[in-house]
């Protein structure tokens, strides 16, 4: 390899939904990512290593959103980072049955943006989530740039719920046909074998991987199987917010008959 491909300061761009464990430490003005530690760790460690950079976060906002930020801002320093980060408000709007055509333009004009950025950046690779999967869609084929999809999970293409509708399956199935670079999925539980043999190119490498979590001293000294011993074990991991539904899981647990009950232990763990 030429010393100058070995001196020169690799550029990355990063395209990804502001995810609410962020977007708390964002208004702080701190990095204190919680949750979703497969993209906070490698942007912690990519920022350590002396790379160029650049991060774009998508507030997927509404006027019905109470937690969203109140608009777009760029070049943010935080504590935490030798990078600055950038918030950009999609601020999509669900009053009457005509902002579902504003909404349209407005993501289009969102993805405007972001090849935008893309054409003025130059990066040697971007880094993208599922909600920006259109935008890598349209990068990797028209701009050939180098395109790494993020995939947290893909039991959210249904394909059979997809197949009932033509346009939204051709749609999709054209987004992750493009030629991506490499595509990691979280390995949910959901059929992503299935998923990549049908949307994905067949060039395309891709992997799954197990979503982890930090090591917890406390936690590992705790013996489950001996705690529990005779009686079935049901485990909730995730983070305490709304949209990870964990009181339809409580609930659940109650609503069992007494016998059941007795069997039973459930735990959440953080």
């Amino acid at each position: 390899m030429k010393k100058l491909v070995l001196n020169k300061k690799i550029k990355i761009v990063f395209f990804l939904r502001l995810f609410e464990g962020l977007r708390q430490g964002f208004e702080k003005k701190k990095w204190e990512p919680s949750g979703v530690p497969t993209i906070t760790n490698l942007i912690k460690n990519l920022d350590k290593s002396g790379w160029d950079l650049e991060l774009f976060f998508t507030d997927f906002s509404s006027n019905i959103d109470l937690d969203s930020v109140s608009k777009s801002e760029y070049n943010i320093k935080i504590s935490g980072l030798n990078n600055k980060i950038n918030i950009m408000r999609t601020n999509l709007l669900y009053k009457n049955k005509f902002d579902k055509l504003l909404n349209l333009i407005k993501r289009i004009k969102k993805t405007i943006d972001y090849v935008s950025l893309c054409i003025k950046l130059k990066p040697d690779l971007i880094y993208i989530d599922r909600a920006h999967a259109f935008e890598g869609a349209l990068i990797s084929r028209f701009l050939k740039t180098k395109v790494f999809l993020r995939m947290m999970g893909v039991a959210v293409y249904n394909i059979q719920n997809l197949k009932k509708n033509k346009i939204r399956f051709f749609f999709y199935k054209w987004i992750f046909k493009s030629p991506f670079s490499y595509v990691l999925i979280t390995n949910d539980g959901s059929d992503f074998e299935t998923w990549t043999k049908l949307f994905l190119q067949k060039k395309v490498k891709f992997n799954s991987l197990i979503n982890g979590v930090n090591k917890n001293k406390k936690l590992s000294k705790y013996n489950l199987r001996k705690e529990f011993k005779n009686k079935i074990l049901i485990l909730f991991v995730g983070r305490l917010v709304g949209y990870k539904r964990c009181e339809i899981f409580i609930e659940s647990i109650l609503n069992l008959n007494i016998n059941s009950k007795k069997k039973n232990k459930s735990t959440y763990c953080r």
